[in-house]
């Protein structure tokens, strides 16, 4: 319907009256005359709009089908990456009322403390929180969501090329080939790239609907008011979205040949949102961009990079081979750097073809500026992560890549050779991404495929340790890690990670060692203060693991496992009222049957016997199956002479655990005690 409509606008351009020189027209001669007049060439040469209709229809099926398809093998895919913070141990997605604190907070302030980055992204954490509450911490559900997206997007770009271009065949092939794209693969195949997907959906929205109003003046006012809502969206969801005026003013000065301050003017509608979404961001995040990276860089090798940057983003559109899940990043310093002078060379040869094309009145101008309108903000480079060139910032620009090999194909004359380069290269596209998206499937496969990739990578040697240790393959894993620290001595994950699997294979003094490598470099970290008290715990030495301990709960006062560490070695050291206050707290942070019986027991050893009983029964009552809590209030019972309520208990223990005999031995007494 969309196309229909798209065509028709284009047929009623107002056409120039041609008054006839000699005879006259008959009336129902004038009548067709003028509707041709009205309709056009053009519009003569449309199918009617039932059968356009149904086009758009199967065009829209095909693409969705096949968006759908290429990626359904990763539905069976698990949490890799972030994904495990972010999703797995976020406790604020177990309630909607957290929803709020979503707009409040930057991404990684719902999970750490003090955290500094420069990610705002309340949109991803609300759309997890409603899979949470449907599906629970169900993988599949939630890259069944990143499916979707993908899929509405493959649509709009359809329907977006099919306002732009006016031309269905354009609007089919873009659209198959940003189905299948490989590039799109760590969009679509990792969770946590969800963001990527919202805001492209809303940003092609906002764009539609922007085309939607500029078409029907007499509704123009509710067009533009989807539009900014839908922008709205997109902002809420990355801050790639801040282009979408830039693209609209370039769109309406350039191609409707606006004058510049009438192309300004519904922008205007976009700098409200923009603002609030800025305001927004700089109070969750305490700025802008806080996290200031690659400080090191000088100003003339931030644009030489930037250079090089835009010229591997283009070559990767391009020839989507080797992909990788982290590229190093090495700043260029020279002009005379190859990957310089050739991205050099290759932009200024695209900005060439673009004025050439803009010049000549054809539309294809607007692909090239696509891709570099979209791709600004990736370009920041003290702004984004380590991983400064990552596939999925292309997931936007690629459109504009889509656009420009749908036009060459349809500028081959023979039609069946375009059609035929056409379904290799969907063909390939669809081999090629389906196999790439297996290697998401699992964290050791991505990992191992990473280091493959960037054997430099210090992090991605770091990461397949870790994988590796939580596969019990220590030996390996510490070799991985050795390595990661050899390239970054100063890396203290590294020197973490290593100690913990040396403590896993038993070598206290080695993990004491890298311990205390990391500690200068991370002095303020709660975990690792944890993690080096109990490895000194471990080794004999209570006195400098308290001190960790102690060191650890002042970092991080809301911590479970400081508390815990300590009041074991309170308990050990029979220092009950240390222990207590370590117990109550643990019980405050993290109830449950093991901490509540532990306080209860000190309870007991105080004499105290009633708030002993208390914590026996909130412990059951937590984990009914505490059995230890049912057989500790049958023993207090019966200190009590109460009966009737041990054997109660007893037998509430002897239900879950029928084979101890010792709740028998005690259960049996009970009966001939009451007798007496």
């Amino acid at each position: 319907m969309l196309y229909y409509a798209a065509m028709k606008t284009q047929s009623r351009a107002p056409a120039k009256a041609i008054r006839p020189k000699t005879k006259s027209v008959p009336r129902g001669a004038r009548t067709k005359a003028a509707e041709n007049s009205r309709t056009g060439p053009v519009a003569e040469a449309l199918p009617e709009p039932s059968a356009a209709d149904r086009a758009v229809l199967w065009h829209v099926v095909l693409i969705a089908f096949l968006a759908f398809a290429v990626f359904a093998g990763t539905l069976r895919a698990g949490f890799v990456w972030d994904d495990s913070a972010q999703i797995v141990k976020n406790e604020a997605l177990k309630n909607l009322h957290s929803i709020p604190r979503f707009f409040t907070s930057g991404v990684w302030d719902l999970l750490y403390s003090h955290a500094v980055a420069n990610y705002y992204r309340p949109i991803m954490y609300v759309m997890y929180a409603l899979v949470y509450h449907l599906a629970g911490l169900q993988a599949g559900a939630f890259h069944l969501l990143n499916v979707i997206f993908h899929v509405l997007d493959a649509v709009l770009v359809y329907l977006l090329t099919l306002r732009l271009f006016r031309t269905s065949r354009m609007a089919l092939i873009a659209g198959l080939i940003f189905a299948v794209h490989p590039v799109h693969t760590e969009a679509v195949a990792w969770i946590a790239a969800l963001p990527e997907l919202i805001f492209t959906c809303f940003y092609l929205l906002a764009f539609c609907f922007y085309l939607k109003a500029e078409e029907t003046p007499g509704r123009a006012l509710w067009w533009r008011i989807a539009s900014v809502l839908a922008f709205s969206v997109s902002l809420l969801s990355k801050e790639m979205a801040y282009t979408l005026p830039l693209v609209l003013m370039a769109y309406g000065c350039l191609h409707l040949k606006k004058r510049f301050v009438d192309a300004m003017r519904p922008l205007a509608w976009y700098l409200i949102p923009a603002g609030v979404c800025l305001a927004a961001r700089f109070h969750a995040l305490r700025g802008l961009a806080p996290l200031y990276q690659f400080p090191e860089i000088t100003v003339y090798q931030f644009w030489l990079s930037v250079i090089a940057l835009v010229g591997q983003y283009w070559w990767k559109l391009a020839a989507p081979i080797r992909l990788n899940a982290f590229y190093v990043f090495e700043p260029s310093r020279s002009v005379f750097d190859p990957r310089v002078s050739l991205a050099f060379a290759a932009e200024a040869a695209l900005g060439w073809a673009m004025w050439k094309l803009w010049r000549s009145g054809n539309r294809q101008w607007f692909s090239i500026a696509w891709v570099f309108l979209t791709l600004l903000p990736a370009l920041y480079i003290h702004g984004v992560g380590l991983n400064v060139f990552t596939e999925r910032y292309l997931y936007l620009p690629s459109l504009g890549f889509c656009w420009l090999i749908a036009c060459l194909l349809l500028k081959l004359r023979k039609r069946r050779l375009a059609t035929g380069l056409l379904v290799a290269l969907i063909a390939l596209f669809v081999v090629r991404t389906a196999v790439r998206a297996q290697v998401w499937n699992n964290e050791f496969d991505l990992d191992a495929n990473a280091v493959q990739e960037s054997p430099t990578a210090f992090e991605m040697h770091n990461q397949l340790g870790v994988a590796l240790a939580g596969k019990k393959r220590f030996a390996e894993a510490r070799a991985e890690l050795l390595i990661s620290v050899r390239l970054q001595p100063d890396y203290a994950d590294g020197h973490q990670n290593l100690a913990e699997v040396d403590v896993d294979l038993g070598a206290l003094d080695e993990a004491i060692a890298e311990y205390r490598l990391a500690l200068p470099l991370k002095p303020d970290d709660a975990v690792l203060r944890n993690d080096f008290g109990y490895a000194l715990y471990l080794k004999g030495d209570m006195d400098s693991a308290i001190s960790q301990f102690k060191e650890a709960v002042r970092l991080k006062p809301d911590r479970f496992e400081p508390y815990k560490n300590l009041g074991e070695i309170y308990y050990q050291r029979r220092a009950v009222d240390e222990a207590l206050w370590c117990y109550r707290k643990c019980a405050a942070l993290r109830p449950g049957c093991k901490v509540n019986v532990n306080l209860a027991s000190l309870y007991v050893q105080r004499g105290l016997l009633d708030d002993a009983v208390r914590e026996f029964q909130e412990a059951a009552r937590i984990e009914p199956g505490c059995a230890e809590a049912y057989y500790d209030l049958g023993a207090i019972y019966s200190q009590k002479g109460q009966w009737d309520r041990a054997i109660e208990e007893f037998r509430r223990a002897l239900s879950l655990h029928p084979g101890d005999t010792q709740a028998r031995a005690n259960l049996e007494l009970a009966l001939k005690r009451k007798v007496r």
